[in-house]
């Protein structure tokens, strides 16, 4: 599948040549253990490069921030210093997924879905959710993460009305709100596989999965409801909570589906892989 505004150019040789809107960058990659496809020219017009030891380096200007986007959303990147820029490509590939359910939802329910996005970072998905009509609710523990979250609300012309941030860990917000008895209508949840939620407190995706799904699906509404759970964990595969799910929702009318996430590479037969995809629609 397409993203709009990015293409994965090549990849080899530990890095990858991406390509975010209007800039085009060369950052590492452990899983690219295969060799490049294109001419080194190609690698060489990159704007900037990535290394663990050096941080980045330009190839001409210096910049650190830029816009980049598409019809659904729009994002302001920056080359932070880890070398991320504050988009996963790979959950752009389901986007179309969750805005068409947010659409569908808000002509039967006829009312703005209620969304819950955990884990949101800087907001990709609450943008499109929000776009397509929905009220969500952003959750994020990191005040970076949330300011950078709240640039691309403004950005996108976002009321204030339709949103709510929240900063909090993301498993003691759901429990909180088991406790006042809130439903979501949609629910979309991308736990890293480790969390330092304080300087004395962590946890680790492996031992809190269960508990976290177990919690996250009592806020779905029993009717009529979606959950979009993602995976990098190298250990817990899609397979894994697609079956937690089936017990988790024994009884009901609920179909769950497990997809791995790839980031499809352009003019060429790979793709990069980049974790699990399970649905888990209700009703």
């Amino acid at each position: 599948m397409k993203i709009p505004g990015y293409a994965l150019l090549d990849s080899g040789n530990g890095q990858r040549l991406e390509q975010f809107g209007d800039k085009t960058l060369v950052r590492p990659s452990t899983l690219c253990l295969w060799k490049p496809r294109q001419a080194k020219a190609l690698w060489d017009k990159a704007q900037a490069s990535y290394n663990h030891d050096k941080g980045w380096k330009f190839n001409g200007p210096r910049f650190e921030e830029w816009t980049f986007g598409s019809s659904s959303f729009q994002l302001r990147l920056r080359t932070q210093d880890n070398g991320q820029v504050g988009f996963f490509p790979e959950h752009a590939t389901y986007m179309p997924q969750v805005e068409q359910l947010v659409k569908s939802y808000t002509k039967t329910l006829g009312r703005a879905p209620r969304v819950l996005n955990l884990f949101a970072y800087t907001g990709m998905a609450s943008v499109v959710c929000l776009k397509a009509g929905a009220h969500v609710t952003h959750v994020d523990l990191a005040k970076k993460a949330l300011d950078w979250a709240s640039a691309n609300f403004e950005l996108n012309a976002i009321p204030a009305s339709s949103l709510r941030l929240i900063r909090e860990d993301a498993a003691d917000f759901v429990h909180r709100e088991i406790r006042r008895d809130k439903k979501y209508d949609l629910i979309i949840s991308d736990p890293p596989s480790f969390s330092r939620i304080a300087a004395n407190k962590t946890w680790q995706l492996d031992d809190v999965i269960v508990p976290m799904l177990e919690a996250t699906t009592k806020l779905l509404e029993s009717n009529m409801s979606a959950l979009f759970f993602t995976c990098h964990h190298a250990e817990l595969s899609g397979p894994i909570a697609a079956n937690l799910l089936l017990d988790l929702t024994s009884g009901m009318k609920a179909e769950i589906a497990n997809t791995p996430l790839a980031i499809p590479e352009a003019d060429s037969p790979r793709s990069l892989p980049a974790g699990s995809l399970v649905t888990c629609r209700i009703g």
